[in-house]
């Protein structure tokens, strides 16, 4: 068994723990409109994973099956016309 310098649950312990510690001094109006903002700074983080997710799947259908040669010209492939093209379909 490793020995971990570090352990996960305590860690996020602590975290819960300051993180209470500062919402508890909000009032309600203060405590929803900063679950709100994490909320939407959540969601805006998930939007970029999904739209990167969805950039390599691009490339990797693009690029299959070509020759060194057409990889090199293929490679410019704009990954913002990619996300573009998945925030139209959500």
């Amino acid at each position: 068994m490793k020995n971990k310098s570090f352990d996960c649950v305590e860690m996020k312990h602590n975290a819960a723990t300051q993180i209470g510690s500062k919402v508890s001094a909000f009032s309600i109006q203060e405590q929803l409109a900063y679950w709100n903002q994490k909320a939407t700074e959540l969601q805006e983080r998930l939007l970029v994973v999904a739209m990167k997710k969805d950039c390599l799947k691009v490339q990797q259908k693009l690029f299959q099956g070509m020759t060194v040669d057409e990889l090199h010209e293929k490679s410019a492939v704009n990954c913002a016309e990619a996300s573009s093209e998945y925030k139209e379909k959500r």
